[in-house]
């Protein structure tokens, strides 16, 4: 818990090519205690200011791992936070693990699929919209 803390911390020093190591501890880490704070904390911290990490945490979206898969979700975290939602790969990321049977998967991509009371296909059809003026009632979950 201590490490990832310090890497939290150091997160702004942090880059693209440093999601090898982070993905290397989340792998190892297997315990959620550990994992959330690697994903979306740290993988998520950086992807947000470091554009290029998107394709490695793309590939955690499908890998056989759930502690990886589940890191990839957690990893948009930041941006949804900071009103900077990636709708696409949200839904990239979310409707493939809908169909998951790990426990830790289902309840952060439902978690997330209701995050602001909306899910991702309630969004597609509001336009992308997170206002909740501008979409439609029936739009609401």
């Amino acid at each position: 818990m201590a490490a990832v803390e310090m890497l939290s911390l150091a997160v702004p020093r942090l880059t693209a090519d440093d999601l090898g190591t982070v993905e290397d501890l989340i792998r190892q880490a297997s315990t959620w205690a550990l994992v959330d704070g690697l994903a979306a904390t740290v993988a998520g911290g950086i992807a947000l200011r470091d554009a290029s990490s998107w394709p490695r945490i793309d590939g955690w979206a499908s890998d056989p791992d759930f502690w990886v898969r589940r890191s990839a979700l957690l990893a948009l975290l930041p941006g949804i936070r900071s009103g900077r939602t990636d709708m696409p790969r949200f839904t990239r990321y979310a409707e493939p693990l809908l169909a998951d049977n790990e426990f830790f998967i289902l309840i952060w991509t439902k978690r997330f699929s209701r995050y602001r009371t909306y899910s991702a296909v309630a969004m597609s059809a509001c336009g992308g919209s997170l206002d909740r003026v501008r979409c439609r009632p029936d739009c609401r979950r």
